[in-house]
């Protein structure tokens, strides 16, 4: 569960993100974002960059649906 910080941080990187590239894989963003928030007090990074890679590998063999509109380019 998010509490509002959390919120409010994901809130804010999707404004960026819509300003920035608007038509970015959003469910990618919010995964990676996931990983990112539930692994950063690890010491051990390993477990983060092996799971981000993985959503990333999974992105791209179309395993992740992207909130992209058809005939747009995701990034």
């Amino acid at each position: 569960m998010q509490n509002e910080s959390e919120n409010e941080a994901l809130s804010v990187l999707r404004e960026v993100f819509e300003q920035v590239k608007p038509n970015a894989p959003w469910d990618l963003i919010e995964k990676s974002y996931e990983i990112e928030r539930h692994y950063q007090f690890d010491s051990d990074r390993d477990v983060a960059v092996s799971n981000l890679r993985r959503l990333v590998t999974q992105y791209v063999a179309g395993e992740i649906d992207s909130t992209v509109p058809d005939g747009e380019d995701a990034l």
